[in-house]
């Protein structure tokens, strides 16, 4: 979903008499900057309310919170009349657009698969109820391997953390440099596992360089997925510091190997991770809560292997091909 392929075409699909299926991948599904927080501050429920989504736009373009929610207000009624649509910018309808994207959803989709628990919860706050949950299926890659089983952990040893991912902005690894940076304890490694990418390149150098001066990290680039699996299994922690996400597919990955995570509360996260139960979460953007985080961690380790006992296997792409399979229930 996106510019390209909308629900117009959804709607010609339909029209055509073609049984329909939906897989949101993407924030934008329900918020206009694609990040599902309300100011920032905390997570949101992905209900379009036009004053309110408004209010978010302006607020992401360096309008402050209270003139943001005035002008959200405002702009709701002004464009509610429809003589005035023609002569007013675009832009001031890009929470009417989302609203009614969700409306021809609603009306031409036979199924929407939900990849995660607070997609579905968004479809049903915008009174969409269709949306089934779809498990994430990971490369059978993750399977084959069957020496998975955690050692104990012991305070005299170190303890491995890994990051898994792009260095860029949005995976919050500047949050992780500073919290790394503040810990000064020798009994740690962090393993890093990246691609770099031509757009990205500026800042994944800036930590690559970083990473360089430090004498307990592990800069690792070109893995295949093969190599991550196998690379996995001296990791004791995957920490995903990441201001926003949609279904991360890592956090499954390292729950091949009972590996915890230690992850930001953002609203993603959270559904894959119970606080202290299968992992740790930490406030979002807040370095010094991720440094407490660790240190509790690297204090503690036996704690790794408490939360690895509560962490449940992640399905196979098989195991979701026949889940598909029985909601379209395709009749040859």
């Amino acid at each position: 979903m996106g510019r390209a392929i909308n629900s117009f075409h959804m709607e010609a699909t339909n029209q055509l008499g073609y049984k329909l299926a939906l897989t949101p991948h993407l924030s934008g599904q329900f918020y206009i900057k694609g990040n599902m927080r309300l100011f920032n501050e905390q997570n949101c429920d992905g209900k379009v309310i036009l004053s309110r989504c408004m209010a978010f736009s302006l607020h992401d373009k360096g309008y402050a919170k209270p003139v943001a929610k005035i002008l959200g207000r405002g702009i709701s009624l002004v464009t509610a009349f429809k003589r005035l649509e023609s002569k007013l910018p675009p832009v001031l309808y890009q929470a009417s657009h989302r609203k009614n994207e969700l409306n021809r959803i609603k009306q031409h989709t036979d199924v929407i698969f939900a990849i995660a628990p607070w997609i579905k919860k968004a479809f049903e706050a915008n009174e969409i109820s269709n949306a089934k949950l779809l498990p994430q299926g990971i490369s059978p890659v993750f399977f084959e391997k069957d020496n998975f089983n955690l050692k104990e952990k012991e305070n005299s040893r170190k303890v491995n953390f890994a990051f898994i991912g792009r260095v860029f902005l949005i995976k919050g690894f500047h949050f992780l440099q500073e919290a790394w940076d503040n810990l000064g304890n020798e009994k740690i490694e962090l393993h890093v596992m990246t691609n770099p990418t031509q757009n990205e390149n500026k800042y994944h150098l800036k930590y690559k360089s970083w990473a360089d001066t430090k004498d307990n990290v592990v800069w690792n680039e070109g893995f295949l997925q093969n190599d991550e699996a196998v690379y996995l299994i001296k990791i004791d922690v995957l920490v995903f510091p990441s201001i926003a996400e949609v279904a991360p597919l890592v956090i499954l990955e390292a729950a091949t190997r009972k590996i915890p995570t230690l992850a930001s509360d953002y609203i993603a996260m959270k559904d894959m991770i119970q606080d202290n139960v299968n992992g740790w979460l930490f406030e979002n953007r807040n370095a010094e809560a991720l440094k407490q985080q660790l240190s509790a961690i690297i204090a503690q380790p036996e704690q790794i292997v408490e939360m690895s006992k509560n962490i449940q296997p992640p399905h196979s792409m098989d195991e979701v091909a026949k889940i598909v399979e029985s909601y379209i229930n395709v009749s040859k």
